[in-house]
């Protein structure tokens, strides 16, 4: 809980990447989204050479303001 609780204050700056993944596992029926049993992941990292930061978080929905938000949390403004 403590590092969970720390990590939340970095805050993510220069190049990144941003991207969205169902995450579960294999059932019978619909492939992709909507399918049952699975949840969407969004993951943003730092491109550095050595070391970077990333943040991640189980998500509703894969709209323009569901990414804003999470990048307004993760990412320093104006960088």
């Amino acid at each position: 809980m403590a590092i969970g609780h720390r990590d939340s204050w970095y805050q993510l700056s220069g190049t990144i990447e941003l991207e969205d993944t169902l995450v579960g596992g294999r059932q019978k029926g619909k492939l992709g989204r909507g399918s049952a049993g699975k949840n969407t992941m969004r993951l943003v990292s730092e491109s550095k050479d050595k070391k970077g930061f990333i943040a991640m978080a189980v998500v509703d929905s894969i709209s323009y303001f569901s990414v804003n938000k999470f990048v307004k949390k993760h990412l320093k403004q104006g960088k």
